[in-house]
């Protein structure tokens, strides 16, 4: 609240203004900067991918473990045993 009264994040908004206009040249040519590739872009899309080959084993895990379990009980019911949850005991 202070520095904004007193006037220095515009003082400093300007400066920085300034010299962003000071470094850069009117062509663009030789400013160092490029325009993006797929290329530049690769490690990212190789971590999506990534990101996208664990999720979905995760889910065929869980969807195995449900039907599973899911068997698991059907057996046990026929064969007179019963299971019991955390909460009934």
């Amino acid at each position: 609240m202070r520095l904004t009264e007193a006037g220095l994040v515009y003082k400093w908004a300007e400066e920085e203004v300034n010299k962003a206009s000071h470094n850069s040249t009117p062509s663009g040519v030789g400013s160092g900067s490029t325009a993006i590739k797929l290329q530049h872009l690769q490690a990212a899309f190789f971590i999506l991918l990534l990101g996208f080959a664990i999720s979905a084993t995760v889910l065929g895990v869980e969807i195995m473990a449900i039907s599973w379990w899911k068997r698991r009980i059907k057996t046990a019911n026929t064969e007179g045993v019963v299971i019991l949850d955390q909460d009934q005991l």
